[in-house]
């Protein structure tokens, strides 16, 4: 067959068509991004470096939080055991009771002191207690079972 300035001819044997040498090269892909910050000069986060730098930047969040807030509740609970004695001492035993010297405010005395010893007690070697060694695993794997959770054996599972 001929065609107006165009040969056409049927091979059986396919040829690849010649390679083009690109001296042009291709934009870079263009990333998209979880959150920008135009008013802290441009600041970008890829979503990539997002999903692997967010679960360590909350738990490494969670971990200072915890260890700022466990001596703050401390201190807290250590003044609210205070604030209720001295609210027995001083307004209930002698308003109520008639002071201590009066039967019924030895006893209420006794048994509020009584009270108070084991709560600080309790409290502190609450405080004070580690929670490493093989006692403890011993224990917290125990207490996994009863409640029927699945406690790794080992730091990787």
């Amino acid at each position: 067959q001929k065609c107006p300035n165009r040969t056409l001819t049927m091979t059986t044997q396919s040829t690849p068509p010649p390679r083009r040498n690109n001296t042009h090269q291709q934009p870079p892909p263009r990333r998209y991004y979880a959150l920008r910050i135009p008013c802290l000069r441009n600041i970008r986060i890829p979503i990539t470096s997002l999903c692997t730098k967010l679960p360590k930047c909350i738990e490494r969040f969670t971990d200072c939080f915890v260890y700022i807030l466990g001596p703050i509740l401390i201190v807290v609970a250590s003044c609210i055991i205070i604030a209720l004695a001295n609210t027995f001492f001083n307004i209930l035993l002698p308003t109520y009771l008639g002071g201590w010297k009066s039967p019924k405010g030895f006893f209420h005395t006794v048994l509020v002191l009584f009270l108070l010893c084991n709560v600080c007690f309790n409290y502190a070697l609450c405080v004070c207690t580690r929670n490493k060694g093989e006692r403890y695993d011993v224990v917290v794997r125990e207490l996994a079972d009863c409640m029927g959770f699945l406690y790794p054996a080992s730091e990787e599972e």
